[in-house]
């Protein structure tokens, strides 16, 4: 009971604060994802293994964050069955104003204990 009461009490206030900026917690885990990787190195296969989402979760996802022009996605340009996701420069802002976010709800998470 203990782990459900600090899960809450660390996601509930982070999921605020992701909404006033626009984003779920999967886009946001996406866009951080994107914001570590090199240019041109993830698919979204990639990020549905390491983040452990559903190939729709991705889906939706990436639309969203596509068509508020956070990342673009293109095809590769040696296997044209698949897409590339590129991180825009409006998404590499915001993707640091996340990581402000995600330490600050840590930090509290781990001073209240």
């Amino acid at each position: 009971m203990q782990v459900h009461r600090q899960y809450h009490r660390y996601l509930t206030p982070l999921s605020h604060e992701l909404r006033k900026k626009g984003l779920n917690l999967n886009e946001s885990l996406i866009l951080l994802s994107l914001f570590f990787e090199p240019q041109d190195k993830i698919s979204p296969s990639d990020l549905q293994s390491v983040l452990s989402l559903s190939g729709d979760q991705i889906s939706q996802a990436l639309a969203a964050l596509e068509k508020v022009h956070l990342i673009s996605r293109e095809i590769d340009s040696i296997d044209r069955r698949k897409r590339r996701l590129h991180i825009t420069t409006k998404g590499r802002k915001l993707g640091a104003s996340l990581i402000k976010s995600f330490d600050h709800h840590e930090n509290l998470l781990e001073n209240n204990q």
